[in-house]
């Protein structure tokens, strides 16, 4: 967790990130969740687990990992 931590704070304090939320889960049990940092440049809302963001482009490497997982589970590999 402290490795974790280290990485998501140097996104802030070497990348200038503004805002960023990331969670880990592994076999349905959270095992991290962190949320730092402001909204919007203005620095009025905080950034929490509860902000919501667009995603574009997330979905490619999780379907094709599900599809290559289906393929060698039927021999296709």
């Amino acid at each position: 967790m402290q490795a974790l931590e280290a990485v998501f704070e140097r996104n802030f304090s070497e990348r200038q990130e503004l805002g960023a939320s990331v969670a880990v889960y592994r076999k349905g049990e959270r095992l991290a969740s962190l949320a730092r940092g402001w909204c919007e440049r203005t620095q009025e809302k905080t950034w929490d687990e509860s902000t919501l963001v667009p995603v574009y482009s997330a979905s490619k490497g999780p379907a094709a990992a599900t599809l290559l997982c289906a393929l060698e589970e039927v021999g296709l590999s």
